[in-house]
């Protein structure tokens, strides 16, 4: 099934025979008896496509394995592949080479998402219908309006926009993890200050959360880099630019 997109979308079905014309009818299982292959072109044959990287939203190299909570993801050498045609002349297409993470414990594989504004065609084919439904469960009281589940619903109805913005916006993301992980580390800074005695104790430790804290984003290991910052004591002094968390590493090999 190959799409194109004019003015609307065009599903185009080939069938194609699974015996020969000229086959004698009398044999009706050489008659029945299916060719070798689908049919199918695998999106590896489309090389004139743009090719466009695609990531995982949720997972990154290094992070934990959803499935067995053991192991390590990695990133995968065989990466999926999707390719999205478009009706022009000559016709022309893009191929997304989807990430895939593979977990180093239990073997098993974490698939990048779909192609950047797939998701968004998705639900403006099949828009979501959630919203009259939820106002159904308040305005006929099918649900209990101070209950954990009605504070829920009215909370989803007052804030329905941002909400749903990944359903109107390509790109956009399905949550703000990222966001919440950022406030935690101040929220957890601020609790700590109120166990400094001076303020020069304050500002060291704000020296130290603020290292930490760009460690974790950079990703690279906190107690490794201020370890080894104070081992290279004289050449971070002389050149503090090549010491930081993200590019201290190179300079260890040279050194």
């Amino acid at each position: 099934m190959v799409r194109l997109t004019r003015r609307r979308p065009v599903n185009i079905v080939v069938v194609r025979s699974a015996y020969r014309a000229d086959a004698p009818a009398t044999d009706e299982a050489a008659r029945k008896r299916p060719r070798k292959g689908h049919g199918r072109i695998p999106a590896s044959d489309y090389t004139g496509c743009r090719p466009v990287i695609v990531t995982h939203e949720a997972f990154s190299p290094g992070d934990p394995c959803p499935q067995c909570q053991q192991g390590t993801l990695y990133r995968s050498k065989d990466w999926g592949m999707k390719v999205r045609l478009a009706g022009q002349s000559p016709i022309g297409g893009t191929r997304y080479e989807l990430e895939r993470l593979r977990c180093g414990t239990c073997g098993k594989t974490v698939d990048g998402g779909p192609p950047p504004g797939h998701r968004l065609v998705f639900h403006r084919r099949v828009p979501c219908g959630r919203e009259p439904w939820l106002t159904e469960q308040i305005d006929q009281r099918k649900v209990e309006p101070n209950s954990s589940l009605g504070e829920a619903i009215r909370y989803l109805l007052e804030h329905w926009e941002p909400l749903t913005l990944f359903l109107r916006r390509p790109g956009a993301p399905l949550d703000n993890n990222l966001c919440e992980q950022a406030l935690k580390m101040a929220i957890r800074h601020r609790k700590n200050s109120l166990f400094y005695k001076t303020q020069r104790g304050a500002d060291v430790g704000d020296i130290y959360m603020t290292l930490i804290h760009t460690c974790y984003f950079a990703g690279a290991d906190p107690f490794d880099y201020l370890t080894q910052i104070q081992r290279q004591e004289q050449q971070v002094k002389a050149d503090p630019a090549r010491w930081l968390p993200w590019n201290y590493r190179e300079q260890l090999v040279e050194h």
